[in-house]
Order: structure tokens, then C-alpha cells, then sequence
């Protein structure tokens, strides 16, 4: 398979098996960012975002009109931690994936060079990849506190089942400008590199390797034109959790938001800017309802804004909440659990209703759940605490009934374990500019 990569007007442009995919930026951005910028950043996202195909397409070549990126070694390790996942996701052995990968040739006919020099003199500015997701959120409303120049960027994707996510997001971004921040939205087709349903492909997860790796980079155009010194991002602290596969490898669904990651990704921005953009996770240090907590008590006037639900079918077509899924019932018993209304947040539907009880995975007997924080049980802890939490802020229901029956003695017993680990500030390492943010953390989540 030939790929072929290109830089236009606007962003970069890769051509394979006769269907083009683009990256677009506002204009003036891309003009200013310099010729070796813009072809090192092709060089990147020509391969990071193609590596995976042969598992799409059975072909074990791809050639490359661009060169070998400067990080092609830690492309090739990213793919490889996360095969025992997606491995176990797809009921494969992992063995047969590690030897498709190590079977596959990627070729490239540009010459590789150095690091490109950077040629911006960063101030004290920050991009943050914007969702109106809890994590993002929290940090557009913590990087206005701590005095950060603030920009927000969103990569609306050519996703075959993201047109209601894409409709609620404009019509959140349009409230939103008028009262906290513009968001510029990037159109991204790059992305439909990554569905094997695009290719015909047997269903694998295995497209999913490098999202947040993709989008760190994307934003280094954005870091330019806005002479940001960090990138900020939303990965929290379960990022680190990981299981044993019947196999017996250790797997993390979300290697590449770990803390381990979120450090190479550091190295990356750093060296493709000379030293100038850092890639920082302000809140590594704290769990989802640490975060839920926060942003809801402190920046009340952001958090009604959120959105953590990606509304892929009809059941999202009118609400941003589709309340069909496990996002919006886990978002829902920690927004209870933070003592906040759910319908102050978007919610219509009494989610603590005996029908919903499908998407949660402290019921397993009854869920349907397939996420894998509920499938393998990672997140089944920090939800028996929500309901605990909730419960004794004088939340009420049929499920809340059954809390009270089936896992109020468990959770009261735990509860000095369960607080220590969710609703505690780790010691996750944070750059000095951000050495604040541990103080208001701890002044939110105090017990």
C-alpha cells in the first residue's frame, strides 16, 4: 500500500488506495508555521496515523512518500503496550497480533532530517483539546484561575457516527463564546483512518492505538500560532489502571493517556519545538470524581456546560445526553454524588430509575455494559463510592433502593480505602507552574 502525503493551502493531506484524507487549519495559522515544521508534522501524522492499517487491510508493506518521523521508535512502542488490550478486546491472541506487527514493513522514500527549529518565543499560554468533556472543562476553568492565556481547540472528525456529537458541540460553543472562550474548530478527516468499518475490516479496537497522540500533535500548529508554552490535557489518574488478561499480560485500556505516555509526549512536543511547548496533566494527580467534585463546586458557571456523552445514535439526537449509555449513568450518580442536580447539567431522564440499572456496573447481574472500565470491573469501586456519596446527600430512587439493600455495608466498610484512593490528591509530579492547582485540589476534596 502507497501513502501518499501532501501539504496544501491550509494542512496536510494523505492519499491511499485512491481516497484522500485532510487535516485543516485556519489559514493564517498554517501560513506561519514554518516549511520544516509543516513537513515534520507530516512526517509524523503520515505514519501515526496509517501504522495500524495492516491489521484493516492484510497487506504487510506500506510505503511512504515522507520520511521516517523523529519519533518513529516511539510510535512502533505505543502500538506495541497496547496489543494485549486490544488483543483481549477482540479475542485474539496476542501472539498473532504481535506477529502481524512485527511482520508488517513500513518504507519510507523521503530523506529524514534533524528536529526542525521552532522559530516562536513562547509567553505564558496554554492549548487545551476542548470537548466540553468534565476533564476539559476543569481545565479551562484551572488555567483561567492559576493566569494561563487560555486557547481551545476542537478537532470536529469525520466520524461516521459523531454527526449528533458534532451538532451539540457547536451549539454548546456558541453559548459558550459568549461568556468564557472562542473554540476553534479543526476539520479533521484523518480520522476516519481509524474505523475499521471504513475499510471493511473485521471489528478491532485496534485503529483506536494513537487518538490522543494524534491530537497532541495536531495541536503543535495551534501552540505556534498562539505562543502557548504548554499543552494541556484531561488524562486522570484511573489512566493508570490496568488489568491481567487470561493470557496474562498486563493491560491498560488507555496506555496512551497513562502517566508513563503523557511524559513521551512531553519528550515529543519538547523535541519538536525546541524545548519550547511542554505537554502537561494537571489533573493526573486525582480520579473522575475528584474532578467531577471540583469542577462543579469551583466552576459551578463551566461545569453546566458539560458533555460526556457521545450521542452516536438516535437516543442523543435532541439531548447531549443520550442517557442510553454508561457515560451518562456513571456521570450521573457522580454529579449526585457531588450534590449537583443532573437536570442543572443537561440531564431529562431520572437516571436512577429501575431501567437504567443496565448501565451500571455496580449491578453486573443486570448490565449490559461493554465499556471495559465496566467489563473488567476498573470502575465498579469508584462507582460503589459515588452511590455512597450520593445516598448520603439524600438521593433517592429505585436504584438507590437497591444500593441501600445489595452494597451500603460494603461501601461503609471501605469507605476510609475508597476515599484515600478517589478522593484523594496523588503524588503524581506536576511542573512548578502548576504547583497551585495541587492546593485547589485539596481544597475541593477535603474530608
Amino acid at each position: 500500500m502507497f501513502v501518499q502525503s501532501s501539504i496544501f493551502s491550509d494542512g496536510i493531506s494523505l492519499k491511499l488506495s485512491g481516497n484522500n484524507y485532510k487535516l485543516s487549519y485556519p489559514h493564517r495559522f498554517w501560513l506561519e508555521y514554518g516549511v520544516e515544521l509543516r513537513n515534520a508534522l507530516l512526517d509524523h501524522m503520515s505514519f501515526l496515523s496509517t501504522l495500524h492499517l495492516p491489521f484493516f487491510t492484510g497487506e504487510k508493506k506500506l510505503v511512504y512518500n515522507s520520511s521516517k518521523p523523529l519519533f518513529h521508535s516511539l510510535f512502533m512502542k505505543l502500538m506495541r503496550e497496547n496489543i494485549p488490550y486490544f488483543a483481549d478486546n477482540d479475542n485474539v491472541p496476542a501472539g498473532d497480533y504481535f506477529n502481524r506487527l512485527e511482520g508488517s514493513e513500513y518504507v519510507f522514500d523521503g530523506v529524514s532530517g534533524e528536529a526542525p527549529e521552532y522559530g516562536a518565543d513562547p509567553g505564558d499560554s496554554c492549548v487545551i483539546g476542548f470537548t466540553f468533556g468534565k476533564e476539559s472543562l476543569l481545565l479551562y476553568g484551572l488555567a483561567e484561575e492559576l493566569g494561563l492565556d487560555t486557547n481551545l481547540v476542537y478537532f470536529e472528525e469525520d466520524d461516521p457516527f459523531g454527526y449528533y456529537e458534532n451538532k451539540h458541540k457547536r451549539n454548546l460553543s456558541r453559548r459558550f463564546a459568549k461568556k468564557h472562550s472562542k473554540l476553534w474548530f479543526i476539520e479533521n478527516s484523518l480520522s476516519l483512518l481509524r474505523f475499521y468499518e471504513h475499510f471493511k475490516a473485521p471489528e478491532t479496537q485496534v485503529g483506536w492505538t494513537r487518538l490522543l497522540t494524534e491530537y497532541v500533535l495536531m495541536e503543535l500548529p495551534l501552540a505556534h500560532a498562539f505562543k502557548s508554552s504548554y499543552i494541556l490535557l484531561g488524562n486522570e489518574k484511573s489512566c493508570d489502571f490496568s488489568y491481567v488478561s487470561d493470557e496474562g499480560y498486563d493491560c491498560n485500556p488507555s496506555f496512551d493517556q497513562s502517566s508513563f505516555w503523557t511524559r513521551m509526549l512531553n519528550r515529543m512536543t519538547m523535541g519538536l519545538t525546541d524545548g519550547a511547548v511542554s505537554t502537561v496533566s494537571p489533573v493526573q494527580p486525582i480520579h473522575e470524581l475528584a474532578i467531577i467534585k471540583i469542577l462543579h463546586n469551583r466552576y459551578g458557571d463551566i461545569g453546566r456546560y458539560q458533555m460526556s456523552c457521545f450521542t452516536d445514535d438516535d437516543y442523543g439526537k435532541h439531548d447531549r445526553w443520550c442517557h442510553n449509555c454508561t457515560k451518562c449513568a456513571r456521570n450521573y450518580v457522580m454529579l449526585l454524588a457531588a450534590g449537583v442536580n443532573p437536570r442543572d447539567i443537561g440531564f431529562r431522564q431520572n437516571m436512577m430509575n429501575k431501567r437504567f440499572a443496565e448501565y451500571y456496573t455496580l449491578f453486573p447481574e443486570d448490565t449490559t455494559a461493554y465499556t471495559v472500565y465496566d467489563v473488567t470491573g476498573l470502575g465498579r469501586d469508584e462507582q460503589l463510592l459515588s452511590f455512597l456519596l450520593a445516598y448520603e446527600n439524600g438521593a433517592r430512587g429505585t436504584l438507590m433502593d437497591r444500593f441501600k439493600n445489595e452494597f451500603l455495608d460494603e461501601a461503609r466498610s471501605r469507605e476510609d480505602e475508597l476515599y484515600s484512593e478517589y478522593l484523594t490528591v496523588h503524588s503524581d509530579r506536576l511542573p512548578s507552574r502548576f504547583r497551585d492547582a495541587r492546593t485547589i485540589f485539596r481544597e475541593e476534596i477535603a474530608y
